[in-house]
């Protein structure tokens, strides 16, 4: 009896020190391994000397989080199930609680061209000058309507004439108005690009026709839900004006009442081949989540449904934690 009580605390302290080996490990050993992926992206401005503001804290790990497993799974059953059906080419889902920073995403990695959805870049540049000097907003530049025959959903276009940057920002969000959005960037043109590189994204001047992941254009929302880069009364305004986005037949088609403040972008290539995607915060009560649906194929209705099923099935599920 006394041997076996031997042995059994011998396990148990032997059992022990491995177990403290492997926690040593992973968590001092490994951290530098660990640390590579959590990318903190600052704004490396000159103009204060002192201080070096955080942007944004990029998670670059392929690690995914269990509590949303299940919704997960029914994402990812879905996506199997469409992909390769006819009109269907690809399609990626990302989705982050933005309370707790815990992520999911099925092809979340894969790239497409962002078309319109860059016009957040262009709201937040203006965002940012407006911050340090609000007059910014009362300039003026000259918009010419252009012809939009190429276009599957068609803004409301303006009249030709000058407009200030405040009506030019509505209506380049609010109706996806590419005019609107060269307008306004041939006045702050380093502005704009100065996003692309404080955020660390892939910019238009890409030599890629496909260059933008769901993952890594959630990096602009969650910047303006941070308040962390523009101010916090201009990021709370740029949030606002995208709640106004004429666009119903993808994530907000299955939000109900809930508010969602997101970008879609469309793009054909010489191909006729297609691309929608719809990404944006929808602020379900006490749980804000990131959601971002990306699609390729040949046609935008059968495009549209990808994105509305994927978001049913998110706010199915959000409703069911409740």
């Amino acid at each position: 009896m006394r041997i076996f009580l031997k042995y059994k605390i011998f396990g148990i302290v032997l059992l022990s020190l491995v177990a403290g080996w492997y926690l040593h490990y992973y968590y001092y050993l490994n951290i530098d391994d660990r640390s590579k992926d959590i990318v903190q992206l600052r704004e490396k401005s000159l103009a204060h000397q002192f201080i070096n503001p955080l942007i944004l804290v990029a998670d670059n790990r392929k690690i995914e989080f269990n509590q949303y497993k299940e919704l997960k799974d029914q994402v990812e059953s879905y996506i199997n199930k469409v992909s390769g059906a006819k009109g269907i080419d690809s399609a990626s889902f990302y989705f982050k609680d933005l309370n707790s920073a815990e992520w999911i995403g099925v092809n979340e990695e894969e790239l497409y061209s962002p078309a319109s959805m860059l016009k957040v870049v262009t709201l937040m540049a203006y965002s940012k000058l407006a911050s340090n000097n609000a007059e910014v907003l009362l300039e003026k530049a000259h918009y010419e309507p252009g012809d939009v025959s190429g276009q599957f959903y068609k803004p409301k276009q303006l009249k030709s004439g000058n407009y200030n940057i405040r009506q030019l920002l509505q209506q380049m969000i609010v109706e996806s108005d590419n005019d609107a959005m060269h307008s306004l960037n041939s006045l702050h043109t380093e502005e704009i690009f100065q996003i692309y590189k404080d955020l660390e994204i892939p910019d238009v001047t890409s030599d890629k026709q496909d260059f933008m992941s769901p993952r890594m254009y959630s990096r602009l929302f969650r910047t303006l839900y941070n308040g962390s880069y523009v101010s916090h009364f201009y990021s709370s305004e740029a949030l606002e004006l995208l709640t106004y986005t004429k666009f119903d037949q993808g994530i907000v088609s299955a939000t109900k009442s809930t508010v969602v403040a997101h970008k879609f972008g469309e793009f054909t290539n010489q191909s006729e081949k297609r691309e929608l995607h719809d990404c944006g915060i929808a602020y379900y009560p006490q749980k804000p989540y990131f959601i971002c649906v990306m699609t390729k194929g040949q046609d935008f209705t059968t495009l549209e449904k990808i994105i509305s099923d994927l978001s049913k099935i998110t706010f199915d599920y959000m409703q069911k934690q409740e």
